[in-house]
């Protein structure tokens, strides 16, 4: 990163919201590093192999981080996202996001800086004057140095942009070897889910074991067994893997088997777009399909239902999921969260479905909740393995049920 001075006032001056936004494009860096200071922990990681850091908002381990790429990364657009609190997907609304917890604590999940219009205005006002003046006009702030990343040349962006192509497919490559070097329907997954109190689980062909699978972080790379799975989504008429995603796992003395004792078990590798991407664990063979978030809680679901099943991974997958053209009804099984993200996620989801003229039907897990034992909130896989009888008979009306088998009649009688 390369420290230059801010450019002048005369080149930063805007008339509108747009113009404003094309100033900053580029930019954000620069801008957050002055304003929201609280974002200094996930601009320091953005770029990194661990992207991921807690989240301003509600705390947690690595629930938070800034966009990566070109052109679409957080220097350019100011985006970030957090699997509890949502999308920010611009400057304007991750700022306005970040002055809300100043004056209002912690902020509801799917923040809309729509509904705070004072806040939203202090957002744009501060980075115009910023931009204007070189500093900020909050007092508190105005002696933060800028982290000022030099303007690129043509030829920079160039460069910079083939070499996010080979990133991606270095990704690719990587993960294909992942998917090579698996086995399907190895002992140690179903060890896994014995573990966890559902030994009956059916699990899906999507699910194979990998066992030295890389775990990467910047203190270094270890290797360990990890349940991989395809994340998939359809582009001009092909279904195509767009990452893959990986549960970490441990093999212990006793026999148990248990997630990895790594800062994040569960990674997503992408090399495409993840936006309407789902592990479609099974495949949506008639008219009728469950989704929901997490791989465990979908294929609790199906081994309730025998319906297909799909895992869309976090609660901002769910909201953008791809709805298949051939399917009249689609399940929504809800994570009931604490935050109420996965009830938002649901209800979105919902009304995207209504809109193509389909059904839909969302499951909540509301019932199971426990305050003594679900500190989060509760999901569809905690209240199979807690109380499958009680899970099964609310799924009841909606299982998939064979045809009867009638033995052919004899014509000559």
């Amino acid at each position: 990163m390369t420290s230059t001075t801010p450019q002048s006032p005369k080149e930063n001056r805007s008339g509108s919201k747009g113009g404003l936004a094309s100033v900053a494009n580029g930019r954000w860096v620069e801008i957050m590093s002055v304003l929201a200071p609280e974002l200094e922990e996930a601009i320091d990681s953005h770029q990194s192999r661990s992207p991921h850091v807690g989240c301003p908002n509600h705390g947690g381990a690595d629930g938070f981080r800034l966009f990566a790429g070109t052109g679409t990364g957080f220097n350019d657009t100011g985006g970030g996202i957090c699997n509890t609190c949502g999308s920010m997907r611009d400057g304007f609304r991750m700022l306005s996001w970040v002055y809300a917890q100043r004056e209002l604590g912690k902020v509801e999940s799917n923040f809309n800086m729509g509904d705070h219009p004072d806040i939203m205005r202090k957002a744009y006002a501060d980075v115009a004057f910023y931009l204007d003046h070189g500093y900020a006009r909050n007092p508190d702030l105005r002696n933060r140095a800028p982290r000022i990343i030099a303007a690129k040349s043509a030829e920079e962006i160039a460069a910079q942009e083939e070499a996010e192509r080979s990133r991606r497919a270095a990704l690719m490559s990587i993960g294909q070897k992942m998917w090579g070097g698996a086995r399907a329907m190895d002992p140690l997954i179903n060890a896994y889910f014995a573990t966890r109190g559902t030994a009956d689980m059916e699990l899906s062909e999507m699910m194979r074991l990998n066992p030295q699978t890389p775990y990467y972080a910047d203190s270094g790379t270890t290797y360990h067994p990890a349940i991989v799975m395809p994340v998939s989504r359809v582009d001009d008429g092909k279904l195509k893997v767009v990452a893959l995603h990986r549960i970490y796992i441990d093999e212990h003395a006793d026999g148990r088997v248990t997630k990895a004792a790594v800062k994040s078990p569960k990674k997503i590798m992408p090399w495409g777009d993840l936006e309407g991407a789902a592990i479609r664990l099974f495949k949506a063979s008639g008219k009728v399909l469950a989704v929901g978030e997490g791989v465990e809680t979908m294929l609790s679901v199906h081994t309730m239902t025998g319906l297909p099943t799909w895992s869309c991974v976090t609660a901002w997958g769910l909201e953008t999921m791809q709805i298949p053209d051939d399917v009249e009804t689609i399940l929504i099984a809800a994570d009931y969260d604490m935050s109420g993200k996965g009830q938002e996620s649901a209800l979105k989801l919902a009304a995207r479905i209504e809109k193509a003229g389909k059904t839909a039907i969302i499951m909540s897990p509301q019932d199971f909740y426990n305050q003594a034992v679900h500190t989060k909130g509760v999901d569809w896989d905690d209240a199979y393995r807690e109380d499958p009888a009680r899970a099964k008979l609310m799924w009841e009306p909606y299982m998939e049920i064979a045809p009867p088998e009638i033995e052919p009649t004899n014509s000559n009688t």
